[in-house]
């Protein structure tokens, strides 16, 4: 394969050998940080790690080498096919260490789910849609080059890149991830799509599961895209009619979900856009081998956008702040809401290196200065005012949606006063 960045040789890899045993050398190039953990899942861990010299950043995959498919093999596989596409990450290095495969791959900012639960799990029309325009083009590329992702959730979208003198603290692009239950919808050989085929075991998250994915129906594009129009409804809801559904099994679970998603009609929920129910019934409705027209689906999306400020014509998404910056940047006249969202921005990026609170609001302050929205004007500013920052400890477990508690992480005290201060007067 042509710049195969595989290596097999464990050798390679030596363990700094530091006083807190913090670090690994990996492939004596990449320094991992044991402390920042910064996802985990049936798969492993991934942690933050740089170059020995500190000067680039990446994540690091970890997988037991002892699982029967590895997963880290087939992204890798899918990763090489999709490089060169915006919002595919560039993998740096693959190899093994002990008794795990590894995957250093370009660092990125927290999931979509993340942001989501700092908004007290409830995006504005505004940020809903321009999320979707983004998940829309990821995905289409992913069409493009052969491929469906069968797994489409809020945990396997990624907002941006990271680094941590915070470069992007603002970043529009949404990255995607996580291509171990990917597959081809095209022979290769003969390029052409493959054909229908029924009873086939279930691929992907209950709760955002196309119907034809329950029914055991080979999935197509088409299954992509209905995922997609349940997150953008969950993300205007806040949740969705089949959460929350009790049972003694996975797999009654799962079908007490397909009865649920059969019998839901959205269109008596005026919360939701009527371009957003659009979107759901054209995904459904499209054959098995349609080619999706995805113009229609960015043209609904940005009416959504259009209907929602009050200057379309000069609405810039690039200098547009996403809600939960200018949610951060509100905070300021109110010491205790500020104490509150120090919390919460601490649980947002666990595991990453931010350097302090203080310095990211000082980014977003600068940012703000040129941006069209500098008035807080998004539902999540107005409409939510939980003052518990506890919301922010449970997260969604990547196996089917169900929550989980996280370990508070450890409190950073800074002078409230003087950020104040500071960040209203310069």
């Amino acid at each position: 394969m042509k710049n195969d960045k595989r290596e097999k040789e464990s050798s390679n890899v030596d363990e700094r050998q530091d006083s807190s045993k913090n670090y690994k050398l990996i492939n004596k190039i990449y320094l991992c940080h044991l402390n920042n953990v910064i996802g985990s899942g049936t798969f492993g861990k991934v942690l933050y790690c740089t170059t020995v010299d500190g000067k680039n950043e990446f994540a690091i995959k970890f997988e037991k080498s002892t699982v029967k498919s590895s997963v880290i093999e087939i992204e890798y596989e899918i990763y090489e096919h999709l490089q060169g596409g915006e919002g595919i990450p560039k993998i740096a290095w693959i190899g093994e260490y002990k008794k795990y495969k590894l995957m250093v791959m370009e660092l990125l900012g927290p999931s979509l789910d993340k942001f989501f639960i700092y908004c007290q799990r409830k995006f504005s029309p505004i940020t809903t849609a321009m999320i979707g325009i983004e998940m829309v083009k990821r995905i289409q590329y992913i069409h493009s080059r052969g491929f469906l992702h069968r797994d489409i959730k809020p945990n396997n979208f990624m907002l941006g890149k990271f680094s941590k003198n915070l470069e992007y603290v603002n970043d529009k692009t949404v990255y995607v991830i996580d291509f171990g239950l990917s597959k081809e919808y095209i022979d290769f050989e003969t390029e052409e799509h493959l054909p229908f085929k029924d009873g086939r075991r279930f691929i992907g998250t209950p709760r955002y599961a196309s119907i034809g994915t329950h029914l055991g129906y080979r999935q197509s594009r088409r299954d992509d895209l209905e995922s997609i129009a349940y997150i953008l409804i969950y993300f205007m809801l806040g949740d969705l009619p089949w959460q929350g559904v009790k049972a003694k099994s996975k797999g009654e679970k799962k079908e007490k979900i397909l009865e649920i998603k059969l019998k839901t009609n959205f269109l008596s929920d005026k919360r939701i856009p009527k371009e957003l129910l659009t979107i759901l019934d054209y995904s459904k409705n499209l054959k098995y081998e349609e080619k999706p027209e995805y113009k229609l689906i960015y043209n609904l999306l940005s009416k959504i956008i259009k209907s929602n400020v009050s200057d379309y014509s000069s609405f810039d998404t690039k200098q547009h702040l996403w809600e939960w910056n200018v949610k951060m940047l509100s905070a300021i006249e109110s010491e205790n809401d500020l104490k509150r969202e120090e919390s919460a921005f601490e649980k947002l990026f666990d595991g990453y290196p931010v350097n302090s609170f203080e310095l990211y609001l000082k980014k977003i302050r600068d940012l703000n200065l040129y941006s069209s929205n500098r008035i807080p004007t998004t539902s999540s500013t107005t409409s939510n005012t939980n003052p518990n920052p506890n919301y922010l400890k449970k997260e969604e477990n990547s196996e089917d949606g169900d929550l989980y508690e996280k370990s508070p992480s450890k409190k950073k005290e800074i002078n409230i006063s003087k950020l104040q201060s500071n960040l209203k007067h310069k």
